[in-house]
């Protein structure tokens, strides 16, 4: 996506609660069944996880850092793809694994884009002088 929107924040944020309210459910049944301690390493860094998803969801939407708050949203997805993988190795019953985010063209890329366009239109400028002479 060129230019995101809040619209498009909400929409990340709500992918971003989704795979963490499925992942926490698996792991809450993994603590029950038995199979995870909360000493356990795994627990602890699902703790850290989720201390790193709520500072995300708690943030509003906005027009001025939309592109990096969705860029955030997606880094944040593809730092769970691992986590369905850990749970199934764990003994625990993770739910379906979604498929990883897309890359979003970045503001690097657009700055390459109008550089590559500003030179072409010094070229188309300067054959334009070139011919006046």
């Amino acid at each position: 996506m060129l230019f995101a929107t809040p619209d498009d924040v909400e929409q990340v944020q709500a992918d971003v609660k989704a795979q963490a309210r499925g992942l926490s459910d698996a792991i809450s049944a993994g603590i029950q069944a038995g199979k995870l301690i909360v000493r356990d390493p795994l627990f602890q860094a699902w703790k850290a996880m989720v201390k790193r998803i709520a500072r995300y969801l708690a943030e509003d939407p906005s027009w001025v850092d939309a592109n990096t708050q969705v860029e955030r949203g997606h880094a944040i997805e593809s730092d769970l793809q691992p986590w369905y993988d850990r749970l199934a190795a764990a003994g625990m019953t993770p739910p379906a694994k979604p498929a990883p985010p897309t890359h979003d063209p970045t503001l690097e890329d657009w700055a390459g884009k109008w550089g590559d366009l500003l030179m072409l239109g010094l070229i188309v400028w300067g054959l334009h002088e070139a011919r006046n002479l």
